[in-house]
């Protein structure tokens, strides 16, 4: 199943026959699900490090000499911060393109980023449109300077 986080599976048995055929017949095509629930702060410690080492340089630390066919040097990731409009840490893996998960921190936890647009501002000082879905990933990148001629141009 491709599901969201968050999202919940259950299973219920129905024992009044009469109300389950009813159900087989789609005279019900749902139902409400009421409780009473007690929100709890969970701190999670999560720790990435970046490799010191390649994997082709720790096997040929094992092994004395691995041909780099056999352990090709691993992709070297770039972990970025920027900064919203709203003065928001934002943290994402590499380049900032469509498909990348964009992160924020709560409570010492990195959670994805939320849904919608956000202005945000580069380490390098470029400023960025950036359109996230529900899942903190990336659906279209602009510069800002582009979106505010386009705005311009249209009025």
């Amino acid at each position: 199943m491709n599901l969201q986080d968050g999202s919940w599976i259950a299973s219920y048995y129905v024992e009044d026959n009469a109300l389950w055929q009813d159900v087989k017949a789609g005279k019900f095509v749902g139902f409400s699900v009421e409780g009473w629930f007690e929100k709890k702060s969970i701190k999670v410690k999560t720790k990435m490090s970046k490799p010191t080492k390649s994997l082709k340089q720790i096997l040929r630390d094992i092994f004395n000499d691995v041909p780099a066919e056999v352990a090709p040097d691993a992709e070297e990731v770039t972990f970025s911060e920027a900064v919203t409009a709203d003065g928001v840490t934002v943290f994402f893996e590499g380049e900032l393109v469509e498909g990348t998960l964009v992160q924020i921190e709560l409570d010492g936890v990195k959670v994805p980023a939320p849904e919608g647009e956000h202005q945000i501002t580069l380490e390098d000082g470029t400023v960025k449109i950036v359109t996230l879905d529900g899942t903190g990933a990336v659906v279209t990148v602009a510069d800002a300077m582009a979106e505010a001629t386009t705005e311009e141009a249209s009025t």
